[in-house]
């Protein structure tokens, strides 16, 4: 009878959810100094994201980004890089803020619509890769965000990990980039 109930309810159809991130407008760059990346991100809380940010808890983003040589249907990781950026809600000001957790930068905004707005604008990110290392290899150059559920406080770790509402986020946005060809997406 047991099995049945649990069978049946997970039988239900899914519910359309309008929470999210995803990486927008994402580029790569190839210049004197090495290869970057721009990408903006598209962030909608979920009713527990938001919930928890309302009452004070700071939500984690991470974006990465991985340099790998490509081998026909395989690549090997070269290089991989890691940017934080923590957002927070300032209650006695009842404002917003965006911190860029590598260069220490905050910015406040009044309303959170405005701080999306200023994240959803592109944004560079490093990869590592120098200049002179890419003439004679093919390599793959990709990027994603997503919402870093290990910097959540100690007692709401356990259940984010279980909730889909804190599994959010985007796929790799991927480059494939032949030895001496120009940027192939």
């Amino acid at each position: 009878m047991a099995f049945t109930i649990l069978l049946s309810s997970a039988c239900q159809p899914t519910a359309e959810v309008d929470w999210g991130l995803s990486l927008i407008s994402s580029t790569m760059t190839r210049d004197a100094n090495g290869v970057v990346l721009d990408a903006g991100i598209d962030l909608r809380f979920s009713p527990e994201m938001r919930e928890a940010l309302d009452r004070g808890v700071p939500i984690h983003l991470s974006v990465t980004t991985r340099v790998s040589r490509h081998h026909r249907l395989a690549a090997r990781l070269e290089r991989s890089l890691r940017y934080g950026l923590e957002i927070r809600h300032l209650p006695m000001l009842g404002h917003y803020q965006l911190s860029d957790l590598q260069t220490g930068e905050q910015t406040t905004f009044p309303r959170l619509w405005m701080l999306l707005d200023a994240l959803a604008t592109p944004r560079r990110f490093e990869t590592g890769m120098a200049a002179d290392e890419w003439p004679g290899r093919d390599w793959q150059v990709q990027i994603r965000a997503d919402v870093d559920r290990s910097r959540l406080p100690s007692p709401m770790r356990l259940p984010a990990w279980f909730s889909p509402q804190w599994r959010l986020g985007s796929g790799w946005h991927s480059w494939l980039v032949k030895a001496d060809e120009d940027v192939v997406s």
